[in-house]
């Protein structure tokens, strides 16, 4: 049996929890349809552009993962692609409890984001390893840590704004 419904895979099981709500900045800095994020993965995306600089973000909130056993790893995970490639644009996540910052934010650089990501038929998770215990809000992952955090996702600008929207379906662990 497979201990409060996680999926089994070699050597344990896997849980997943979505945002079921977050905010996104205010206008004209906003994603477009944001709660799109919310729940499960669906196919319905939020989309925001590069081109109006810094402080466009979208975050989720409210994860509720239950489970048991030890945590032996954890990735903050989000459906995701590119309309189109990047000239030197980059996504930054961030994790939070709270206000306060937790861990170092990791960066996908254009490259990666190119070979990976471009077009609605390349949409797969964003995956960053986040196990260390420099981003559990007490120093070791427990599944209450969970409904504490803040995952959230920045398009950063680069010189000059490429010609793009990045596509998001849900923000998830």
């Amino acid at each position: 049996l497979r201990p409060g419904g996680g999926e089994e895979v070699a050597g344990g099981c896997r849980y997943e929890a979505w945002a079921t709500s977050g905010s996104t900045a205010s206008p004209p800095k906003d994603f477009t349809d944001a709660s799109s994020t919310y729940g499960e993965p669906d196919g319905s995306y939020a989309y925001g552009d590069f081109s109006i600089g810094s402080n466009r973000w979208i975050k989720g909130t409210g994860y509720d993962l239950i489970g048991n056993g030890t945590i032996t790893k954890v990735e903050a995970i989000i459906p995701f692609y590119l309309d189109s490639s990047l000239t030197n644009d980059n996504v930054t996540l961030r994790l939070f409890n709270g206000a306060t910052e937790l861990g170092t934010a990791r960066t996908f650089t254009t490259t990666y984001l190119n070979d990976n990501y471009v077009g609605a038929q390349n949409a797969h998770y964003l995956v960053w390893d986040i196990t260390d215990s420099s981003y559990s809000p007490d120093g070791s992952w427990s599944w209450d840590d969970f409904v504490l955090l803040t995952l959230h996702l920045e398009p950063t600008k680069v010189g000059g704004a490429d010609d793009n929207h990045i596509n998001l379906d849900a923000l998830g662990f």
